[in-house]
C-alpha cells in the first residue's frame, strides 16, 4: 500500500540541471501550504534576532567535541499565526534535544488555575478602603522570551543554513549557545529563574508555594507568570510602574483590561498609560 510521505516544511525541488524550479512550504500547525517567499522573510527576521540577541557563539565543531559538550539538532517551526486574508506568518529555530539521559535541576513550575481565578477575583472586588473600579488587570506578552535568559550549561547546536557563511561551512562549524534556546530541556527553567531575579530586583517576593506568582508588598502589586506572560492586578498608576519595568528588560506587548474603562463607556480594554 502506498502511503503518501508528508511534505518537509520547505522543501526546493530541482530539474535536472540543479537548478530550483519550485519551493513548497508547510505550516507545522495546520499542515497547510504557505507562501515560500513570506517563510524565507520570516526565518530571515528571526535570524537577525538571534544575533541580535547573541544567542550563539560559532566555534569549529572540534572544539565543542574535545571538550565534550553535546551537539544538537535545529529545525524550523513556521506556521502563519493570522489567515489567508491577513496574514502574519512566524518562524522559530528550535533545538531538538531529547529527554534520553538524566540531567538534575530541570524543574520549570506551572501556576495553578486557582491563581488566576484569584487574579479576577481580585480585580472585581472593591474594599472599603479602595475607589471603585481603581485596579486594573495587565497582560504582557515577551516576545522571544528564552532568548532573554541566560544558557546555564555548555550546550552547542547545528546551525541552521541560513545563519551559515562560507567561512562557517570551511570551518564545520556549530553554535554555542549563550542564552536559552527552545526545544533545549532547561530553557523554560532558565526563562523562569531569570524572571525572578528581575521581579526580586523590583521588590517582589517570589512566592514559596509556586515559583510563579509574586507580589510587592509596597505597591499591593499580584504577579502570575505563565510561560511568556505575565498577569498582574493592582491600581493602574502601580501597573504602569510595573510595564515600565518589564519594558526596560524585556520587549513585551501590554492590555489592559479595567472596569473603570467600562465604567466611563470604555471597552474595558486598554494599555496601561490609560484606558481605551
Amino acid at each position: 500500500v502506498y502511503k503518501r510521505q508528508p511534505l518537509r516544511r520547505l522543501t526546493e525541488y530541482r530539474n535536472k540541471a540543479g537548478d530550483v524550479s519550485s519551493v513548497v512550504a508547510v505550516d507545522d500547525l495546520t499542515n497547510m501550504k504557505l507562501e515560500a517567499g513570506k517563510v524565507k522573510e520570516a526565518r530571515g527576521k528571526e535570524i537577525e534576532y538571534v544575533r541580535e540577541m547573541g544567542v550563539y557563539d560559532n566555534i569549529p565543531r572540534h572544539q565543542a567535541v574535545r571538550n565534550g559538550w553535546k551537539i544538537i539538532k535545529t529545525r524550523w517551526i513556521d506556521i502563519n499565526k493570522g489567515d489567508d486574508l491577513n496574514p502574519n506568518y512566524r518562524s522559530r529555530m528550535v533545538g531538538k534535544e531529547f529527554n534520553n539521559d538524566v540531567m538534575e535541576g530541570l524543574f520549570a513550575g506551572t501556576p495553578p488555575l486557582e491563581a488566576f481565578k484569584y487574579l479576577i477575583h481580585e480585580a472585581a472586588t472593591v474594599r472599603a478602603t479602595e475607589p471603585i473600579v481603581s485596579k486594573v488587570l495587565m497582560i504582557n506578552d515577551v516576545s522571544r522570551a528564552f532568548f532573554e535568559a541566560p544558557a546555564a550549561r555548555n550546550i552547542c547546536v547545528e546551525i541552521q543554513k541560513e545563519d551559515l557563511t562560507d567561512a562557517d561551512r570551511r570551518h564545520d562549524k556549530v553554535g554555542r549557545l549563550r542564552m536559552s534556546l527552545y526545544g533545549t530541556r532547561d530553557a523554560a527553567m532558565n526563562w523562569q529563574e531569570e524572571v525572578a531575579r528581575e521581579m526580586i530586583k523590583a521588590g517582589f517576593q517570589r512566592s514559596r508555594y509556586n515559583p510563579c506568582l509574586y507580589f510587592h508588598a509596597g505597591r499591593n502589586l499580584r504577579t502570575f507568570l505563565h510561560g511568556d506572560d505575565f498577569a498582574t492586578v493592582g491600581t493602574m498608576n502601580d501597573v504602569q510602574w510595573l510595564k515600565g519595568v518589564l519594558e526596560k528588560r524585556f520587549e513585551i506587548k501590554t492590555e489592559c483590561v479595567s472596569p473603570a474603562a467600562a465604567g466611563v463607556g470604555g471597552s474595558g480594554v486598554g494599555t496601561p498609560s490609560g484606558p481605551s
